[in-house]
């Protein structure tokens, strides 16, 4: 592929690089030949040090803060790619402490932009959004243009800091690139607490053979993506000037029912019983209904597509953490 020989040698900054998306990434980047550079606290919850242990003094781990404006100036020097996937974590947790989920993110990404803005790099920045941006859904698919209403303290932090990033590529140049994913899932995800990645703690019950607890009726529809399509979209856009001051909706483009997905991994795992529950409130306060992404724009613009159906993601999922026990 052009695009591997594209990214062989590029210098990439991944903030937050021991969490999911960011350790996926890192593995991504640096068996393509690329010069991976990982910020990161190391003491995150959803960060694991054995996220990195196949790569281990293979790419550079800086600890740091991304609200730390020093840290941040020093570590986008000399950088071709930047992702800045530093975040803390958590809709529903949001609410807990909604000024440091400004700090990080939100504040902290105009801390970034500003840091390149007075530079002289010229690295091109990648934001990963969220679907929850969009809050409740009118219409069946939800493409790039379908009104914002967040519903959460993060979704809120989310879409500002998007408009930073798009906003500082119209007036200042920063090349940047926005996705808004929708439910990624696959290997070096949390798997032992329900607040962020739903999925991948359905898994790990379904493989401790516990109930897996789903709220309401569980008929309202997701857009589950491997994490492996997710990295192809972000390995691409690296090589395409086109992606440039964009915003992608990226997603499977395919929905499938929350109780529906539970069974399929029930079915696969061989293990793990669906508990049907009532909403609790602060769940239920942030529930979008149904969504599912119209991935026309990505697929149009950088010729991207998903690669693996829910089911393959599952089974490969089941195995990457079956051969780690």
């Amino acid at each position: 592929m052009a695009s591997e020989k594209f990214v062989k040698g590029k210098r990439v900054l991944v903030t937050g690089g021991l969490g999911f998306l960011g350790s996926n990434l890192v593995h991504r980047l640096h068996g393509l030949g690329a010069e991976v550079t990982v910020f990161d606290l190391q003491q995150k919850i959803d960060s694991s040090l054995d996220n990195l242990k196949p790569v281990e003094g293979k790419v550079e781990i800086v600890a740091g803060d991304i609200r730390d404006e020093e840290k941040i100036r020093q570590a986008v020097e000399g950088k071709d790619f930047i992702f800045n996937f530093a975040a803390n974590i958590g809709h529903v947790k949001s609410f807990d402490d909604p000024l440091l989920n400004l700090e990080v993110n939100c504040a902290s990404h105009l801390k970034l932009l500003e840091a390149l803005r007075k530079s002289s790099s010229d690295a091109t920045v990648f934001f990963p959004g969220s679907r929850m941006q969009f809050g409740l859904p009118a219409s069946k698919k939800v493409g790039e243009k379908h009104t914002q209403n967040p519903l959460s303290i993060e979704a809120i932090h989310k879409m500002a800091a998007e408009k930073y990033y798009l906003l500082y590529y119209r007036n200042h140049g920063i090349k940047s690139v926005v996705f808004r994913l929708s439910n990624p899932f696959g290997p070096r995800a949390p798997m032992k607490e329900g607040t962020h990645c739903i999925l991948n703690w359905f898994l790990g019950k379904a493989l401790n053979d516990e109930e897996i607890t789903v709220f309401g009726s569980g008929k309202q529809l997701r857009d589950y993506i491997f994490v492996d399509d997710v990295m192809d979209a972000f390995v691409i856009a690296m090589t395409e000037d086109k992606a440039l001051g964009q915003d992608f909706n990226l997603g499977s483009g395919q929905g499938i029912s929350v109780v529906d997905a539970v069974e399929k991994i029930v079915s696969i795992a061989g293990k793990g019983r669906i508990k049907k529950v009532p909403w609790p409130k602060d769940w239920q306060s942030i529930e979008t209904g149904s969504y599912v992404s119209d991935i026309s724009k990505i697929k149009n613009v950088l010729g991207w597509k998903p690669r693996h159906s829910f089911e393959e993601g599952i089974r490969k999922t089941i195995e990457f953490y079956s051969q780690r026990q």
